[in-house]
């Protein structure tokens, strides 16, 4: 009789942990289907604002400018290749110029970089110091602290390198001042605002991925706690039945 008494009182308070539990997930999945139904408001209207915005005349002039802008990387590369090209003439010697020289840290730098990259070093200002760099390897050369194949070929190569550079300053500029012209025109359309919204859309959306997944998780919950539920329902009603001695129906 003891042990059946302690039965019934263990399995009432089972059925009472399980509706508190029922209660604030229901509660919860209630909050939840709110925030989902905000969300989805969100969502809705980002997407009606995010349309508008690439229907806008604005949008398909700044696209248009956007190609024409994306399209140059061709003329760059032409310039880039020609630049390149004149200086692999004289790779050689300049390369082994920076092991030997005894220039200043800024123009050593400049120097490195023009061994690198001659096209990025390459500019109005950095004219006078690049001068300064093949006439010093031309010395070089002439002295014979460079070591080349052909002392004559050389000579001639950074000769006609120092007389180009005004030519590769210029194609540098032109290009530069078609995509600087172009990059002002976009300012037709305010791009920042469509990738913000875009961006806006796409955490919305990620969000309301996230709180329908906890939603399917809690009622999932609520399921498994009803069945637990019902069991120890029918438990408790079995036990009282055989204490009274007579058919108990809880539910």
């Amino acid at each position: 009789m003891r042990s059946n008494s302690r039965k019934i009182i263990e399995t009432g308070q089972e059925i009472s942990e399980y509706r508190n539990t029922i209660a604030q997930k229901n509660e919860r999945i209630s909050q939840i289907e709110s925030e989902i139904h905000t969300l989805k408001d969100t969502s809705t209207s980002l997407d009606r604002q995010i349309h508008d915005l690439k229907s806008s005349s604005g949008h398909a002039k700044f696209l248009e400018i956007k190609h024409r802008v994306d399209s140059m990387s061709s003329e760059k590369s032409d310039v880039k290749h020609i630049i390149d090209l004149q200086f692999s003439k004289i790779s050689r010697p300049l390369g082994r110029y920076s092991y030997i020289s005894s220039f200043e840290k800024p123009v050593r730098k400049m120097m490195d970089e023009l061994v690198a990259n001659p096209y990025d070093v390459i500019s109005p200002q950095n004219k006078t110091g690049i001068i300064q760099i093949l006439e010093a390897v031309e010395k070089s050369v002439v002295s014979g602290s460079i070591s080349v194949k052909d002392t004559d070929k050389s000579l001639e190569q950074i000769q006609e390198t120092i007389s180009r550079l005004d030519e590769f300053i210029s194609l540098k500029e032109t290009y530069s001042s078609k995509v600087s012209s172009l990059e002002k025109d976009l300012t037709v359309f305010d791009i920042k605002s469509l990738e913000s919204k875009e961006h806006e859309l796409e955490k919305t959306r990620s969000d309301l991925a996230n709180i329908e997944s906890t939603k399917k998780k809690l009622e999932a919950d609520v399921k498994d706690s009803n069945h637990s539920l019902s069991k120890s329902i029918s438990s408790l009603e079995s036990s009282l039945a055989r204490l009274a001695n007579t058919k108990i129906l809880l539910r």
